[in-house]
């Protein structure tokens, strides 16, 4: 993920002119930059939430006995790459399963999947454990499933796309937010800025349009992205070199 050009400093000293709160030695009266600050934190959470697909990352984490997996808190799965042996080297290919499927067939078959990942009881050494598929939670989107189950007494690493809310900036920081989202940041601040005013009809009503705007840009940049995706995918293009229709 890409972030803003400047820092958090930066664009709290830009929100603070457009709230005319930049005045020569009366700079953040009205709004201190403690607030601003945390208001940029808030736009980016919430941009995270509306939007998880912009901050995705790939990780490696350690696998749980059995075929329930948790992520830390705050973050959400995308996708499992696949395993890791002890070479870290990256093993199998998992495929995404039905997860209703999967639940029904888990009543019935964990026994015989359980077996299959122990591997066979003889002299030979078992098979390195690699995860074959895997299914989300729709109850719980920190949470998937991993098929086979993962033996009880064996070290496993899986890894996993995923994305997570970003951590809480200070104004040294980098803007955690892709740079075509700062005018969506700023909308928002300037939201929270207003809203302040409680008491105030014209502050609640400039409040609301800035929040208005700022659903607004979200919005459209996930369908501007659709139809450019949309159209690229139509003309055959996919990153790579096609091989040209025949006539």
């Amino acid at each position: 993920m890409s972030t803003m050009a400047g820092t958090v400093g930066s664009l709290v000293d830009e929100v603070a002119q457009l709230l005319n709160d930049a005045e020569p030695d009366y700079q953040n009266i009205r709004w201190t930059r403690i607030e601003l600050v945390e208001y940029a934190n808030d736009a980016s959470a919430q941009i995270a939430m509306l939007r998880p697909d912009l901050f995705e990352q790939t990780e490696t984490i350690d696998l749980k006995p059995g075929d329930r997996q948790t992520l830390p808190d705050g973050a959400l799965v995308w996708r499992v790459e696949g395993t890791l042996n002890s070479r870290d080297e990256l093993i199998g290919r998992p495929f995404r399963g039905d997860a209703t499927a999967a639940r029904v067939a888990s009543l019935w078959f964990d026994a015989l999947a359980c077996r299959d990942a122990c591997g066979p009881f003889t002299a030979s050494p078992p098979k390195p454990y690699a995860i074959s598929s895997y299914v989300f939670d729709p109850d719980g989107p920190s949470m998937f499933y991993v098929d086979p189950p993962v033996p009880a007494g064996q070290s496993v690493r899986a890894v996993v796309s995923l994305s997570r809310v970003p951590t809480r900036a200070d104004e040294d920081s980098d803007v955690p937010v892709d740079g075509r989202f700062h005018n969506a940041v700023i909308e928002f601040m300037l939201y929270r800025a207003f809203s302040k005013d409680e008491d105030s009809q014209t502050s609640l009503a400039r409040s609301n349009g800035h929040k208005t705007h700022f659903y607004e840009m979200i919005g459209l940049s996930k369908r501007a992205e659709d139809e450019f995706f949309g159209v690229k995918a139509s003309r055959g293009v996919s990153g790579g070199n096609t091989a040209p229709k025949s006539d």
